[in-house]
């Protein structure tokens, strides 16, 4: 009977000291950062609204996308960036996640639910398989998420 119960005991006890000692952070231990869909395709005061004031707003131009002076706010001190394309939020940019870069987290960071990547490397992972989104591209940084960037229109 002594021996039973100083099995039961020892169990107990590796079960408990294992479970106590695990400092990894599961994947639902990552917050949201961003709602990217409650963002996509809005006005600025609509993500105004959503985010709060913008810190800065400066212009931007890119010959592929037709912008010559597209509004760029930035929110949140630099950790989201929105490129304003005919009025619309069409470029996102999620800065300083900091999160590991693995298929299960990277998703969940923007609000959005996990599925596989059209392409995956060590440096990247592209989704261009999301309703709603032309792509999405999260990007590697030592093995923590580097910056995600949303495309919702144009490339």
């Amino acid at each position: 009977m002594k021996n039973n119960l100083l099995v039961v005991v020892m169990i107990s006890a590796v079960f408990v000291f294992t479970s106590c000692n695990d400092s990894s952070k599961g994947d639902s231990d990552y917050g949201k950062v961003i709602a990217v869909d409650s963002v996509a395709n809005k006005s600025k005061n609509e993500v105004d609204n959503l985010l709060g004031a913008s810190d800065d707003q400066k212009p931007w131009t890119d010959k592929e996308s037709g912008c010559k002076s597209c509004p760029v706010a930035f929110y949140k001190n630099g950790v989201v960036e929105v490129i304003y394309i005919k009025g619309k939020a069409d470029r996102i940019t999620v800065n300083k996640v900091k999160y590991p870069f693995e298929q299960s987290i990277i998703l969940g960071a923007i609000g959005l639910k996990e599925t596989d990547p059209s392409f995956k490397n060590s440096n990247v992972m592209r989704w261009s398989n999301i309703p709603g989104f032309k792509e999405i591209s999260a990007f590697n940084a030592n093995d923590q998420i580097d910056y995600i960037l949303i495309k919702t229109n144009t490339n």
